[in-house]
Parts: C-alpha cells; structure tokens; sequence
C-alpha cells in the first residue's frame, strides 16, 4: 500500500461526523450511479417474479398475466432507480464516539472501535480494463485486513473524506484516482472485494454471456407468457 499522503495517524477524535451523498436535486444534473448493488436488481426481479407466480396460481386474466411479464422484463430498470435513490438518501460514513462507520443503501450500519482501526485506503478498483473504476474507501484494521468497504466513494459530500481522517485521526493513504484491478486488491487488501463484486467481475468479463445469457432469459419469459395465455384463454 502507498505511505499516508493526508491525515494525521494516531491524532484524537474532535468530534462526530457523518458524510453523506448529497441529492442534485430536481432540474439539476445528477451524478451517475458509481456502483450498481447486484442484488438490488436481482431482489426486485424476485419479487415481480413472485407476484407472477401467484397471479398464475390465482388464475388472474390473461391481461393481468400480461402486465405482470411486462413488470418482469423493467423490473430491473425500477430497481436500479430505486436503490439510487435509497443509496441517495441512505448511504453514509461516520464517526460516533469511539466508532467509525458506514450505513449502506437500506440504512444498515456497520462499525469497528476506531481503536482497532489503522488507516482509511482509496483507489479506484478496477473490475476490467474497459470500464471505469469503481472509487472506493476502505477502513483498514491494523492485521491489514478491510473491515468496512464503501464504493462509490467519490459521490460523498467534496472534502468529506478528508474531514473523516480528521475526525477519526485516521491517515488516509492511496487517492480515488490511483487504479487497482480487482484482482490485485483483493490479494493485496483482504476483505476489500465484496463476493458481489467477485460475480460482478467474472460477468462483465464475458459480454458474450451477458447478452446470450440476457436474450435467452427475455425469450424464456415471452415463451412463458405465451404459454400461460393460451392455457387461459381455452378453458
């Protein structure tokens, strides 16, 4: 890891703080979503997928049958706009007390005792050579492990993540802009590569599965759907 280029190791605590993403607002620009939680799109295809299901076992209309697969197939569009917005609102670093933390897009908090804490890493993590890094923050314990992760860290309030080295007397160590690829990272900083993003990266390095995988997944729904109406629509 680079040496500490801000901050001051080993200085007291002044004070609590916490630094959020801060909203564009409507009629202005908004940044673009840094980091897309898989699962968030996975969760909200589940769910529509469910409500498919048992409208089927309900033995609903075909039209409502219909509107149903429709809801599947931009079921991932409304999540990815729904966990922006949760991430918007939610996503947050902190430091209370003796703690320092973060709260995830559902509002999930996560500390460790700054005591057990050694230094806050940044770089830009890398899942393929094409796409943009992920920025991302880590608070690293002192076995060199990353106990909390927040990607997606250049969408924090500007100076937010100067003003959290001060107030945790962390040194902040590596920047957003220094590129790491994922597999480095997770062999040079443990904990840092969420499984999430593990999956992520073995997809995205295989567009060819994506777009196959994604087409036969939209074919096997209209077949779906075609099914259910006919079945519906002859008594």
């Amino acid at each position: 890891m680079m040496p500490p280029q801000r901050g001051a190791e080993g200085a007291s605590v002044t004070a609590d703080l916490t630094v959020g993403i801060p909203d564009a607002g409507w009629g202005k620009p908004r940044r673009r979503l840094d980091y897309v939680y898989p699962a968030a799109v996975v969760g909200g295809v589940g769910v529509v997928a469910a409500g498919v299901l048992r409208l089927l076992s309900s033995g609903a209309p075909p039209s409502a049958v219909w509107a149903a697969v429709v809801l599947v197939l931009v079921a991932p569009i409304l999540a990815v706009f729904a966990y922006g917005s949760l991430r918007t609102a939610n996503a947050k670093v902190w430091v209370k007390g003796d703690r320092i933390g973060i709260s995830n897009a559902l509002g999930v908090r996560s500390a460790i005792p700054i005591t057990d804490a050694d230094f806050i890493q940044l770089c830009g993590m890398q899942i393929r050579e094409d796409a943009t890094p992920i920025r991302s923050m880590f608070i690293v314990d002192k076995g060199g492990r990353a106990r909390l992760r927040f990607y997606g860290a250049d969408a924090l309030t500007p100076g937010g993540i100067e003003r959290l080295g001060g107030a945790s007397g962390l040194a902040l160590r590596g920047s957003l802009e220094e590129t790491v690829s994922a597999v480095k990272l997770a062999k040079d900083l443990p904990g840092a590569v969420s499984v999430n993003m593990r999956v992520s990266g073995a997809v995205v390095r295989h567009p060819a599965l994506v777009y196959w995988g994604g087409s036969a997944v939209v074919f096997v729904i209209g077949l779906i759907g075609i099914a259910v109406y006919v079945v519906l629509s002859h008594p």
